[in-house]
């Protein structure tokens, strides 16, 4: 069975993607628009996202508005503790924890990261976690 292509954004590959120009992110986000790929977030990425747009790139921000109201991804809403929990000995640093949580409560596919090092997926969750520029190269083959 082929795969939906649910895409899980962390923080760091939305804002690199917006801001980034014309790398892996980017041309995910490009992925997105063209319908290949599905994006899901959760309501702290966006607000990470929109957090670290207005202290570093405040002139990138209508891009962010532009690509959500384009796209209207999924946004999960934010996990319980308990799913936060559940996911803390998959992570390196517990504040990633909900990251994984939402990106498994909304079923996604893929978790795609900067920091592939700080993940790992639980057993029980069919999720694979990857960097933008090799969840890329799946989508390129």
């Amino acid at each position: 069975m082929a795969r939906s292509n649910k895409v899980f954004f962390d923080a760091n590959v939305l804002f690199s993607g917006i801001y980034g120009g014309t790398g892996a992110p980017t041309r995910l986000l490009d992925l997105c628009v063209a319908g290949t790929i599905t994006m899901i977030v959760s309501r702290q990425v966006i607000e990470e996202t929109v957090r670290t747009l207005r202290k570093k790139r405040p002139e990138a921000l209508p891009s962010l508005q532009t690509l959500l109201f384009s796209l209207t991804p999924t946004v999960v809403d934010d996990p319980a503790g308990e799913e936060v929990a559940a996911c803390l000995p998959f992570v390196r640093h517990q504040e990633d924890s909900p990251i994984l949580a939402a990106a498994i409560k909304g079923r996604a596919d893929f978790l795609v990261t900067g920091n592939t090092r700080h993940f790992q997926p639980p057993p029980d969750a069919s999720i694979m976690i990857l960097s933008p520029r090799e969840l890329l190269d799946r989508f390129s083959r």
